[in-house]
């Protein structure tokens, strides 16, 4: 459901229907009639990077002890086979999703 806020010709908000609020639809009718224009609602807040990053975690059901772990075990074991830990697509897969966070946690 989209939500809206009506303001009237001062820009001040009159009404805001977002679910929590009834209002008569002949209200809102002669509301717009008197040449009031709807603009869309307030935009949703930003989670916080730490929100982003408990979301990321969850998501992939590896925490950050888990997940630096097993960067640092594949690590190794590729250097030591001489290979580029970067080719092989759990590495790679890992080393975005902490590149990722590392970013977020920055922001905090």
């Amino acid at each position: 459901m989209k939500t809206w806020k009506f303001t009237d010709a001062s820009n001040r908000v009159v009404v805001s229907i977002d679910g929590r609020e009834s209002h008569a639809v002949s209200v809102i009718q002669e509301w717009l009639a008197a040449g009031n224009t709807p603009e869309p609602a307030d935009p949703e807040p930003v989670p916080s990077a730490q929100s982003q990053i408990d979301d990321l975690e969850r998501k992939d059901l590896i925490p950050r002890a888990v997940r630096e772990f097993m960067l640092g075990s594949i690590q190794k074991e590729a250097q030591v086979g001489g290979k580029d830990p970067m080719l092989l697509p759990v590495y790679a897969k890992l080393r975005a999703r902490d590149d990722q966070i590392v970013a977020l946690r920055a922001k905090l």
